[in-house]
């Protein structure tokens, strides 16, 4: 009796057992892709730190290959460096052209009183660069405020 006890709830509890087996392997990937960010959003409000992200980009790029994605939103004063004829145009459109994002908030446009049209070719303007920090970091972005 106690035998035939004991291979009824190993038998019961075979199909438990192999359908943890076969959902673990999911758990592991969805637990790997939430521990992978899709990629980095670094906020900025003066040329000095729209610099350093810049770097930090190129940084980026050599120890954490995984964060394929990186964006740069410029708000306030930063935007400056974002204009045509800046000092920091040739970075600015080397990082474009390597893949990184790099936007404008349309806001700090308003309040700076900038024309979109003198921004360099490549810079998107977002309506509000906040409003699309927290989007991405909703996503699962890393985020980084200078």
């Amino acid at each position: 009796m106690r035998s035939s006890l004991i291979a009824l709830l190993c038998l019961g509890a075979a199909p438990l057992v192999s359908a943890c087996a076969t959902t673990a392997p999911a758990s592991a990937a969805l637990a790997a892709q939430q521990a992978e960010p899709p990629g980095a959003v670094l906020m900025v409000r003066t040329e000095r730190h729209v610099r350093a992200a810049l770097r930090t980009v190129d940084d980026l790029a050599q120890a954490s290959p995984a964060l394929s994605e990186v964006h740069v939103l410029v708000c306030g004063p930063g935007l400056a460096a974002l204009q045509q004829g800046s000092a920091l145009t040739e970075p600015l459109q080397a990082a474009m052209a390597g893949g990184t994002r790099v936007a404008a908030c349309g806001m700090s446009l308003e309040n700076e009183n900038i024309a979109p049209e003198s921004l360099l070719p490549g810079v998107e303007v977002v309506p509000n660069a906040l409003l699309e920090v927290l989007q991405l970091q909703a996503r699962g972005y890393v985020s980084v405020e200078l």
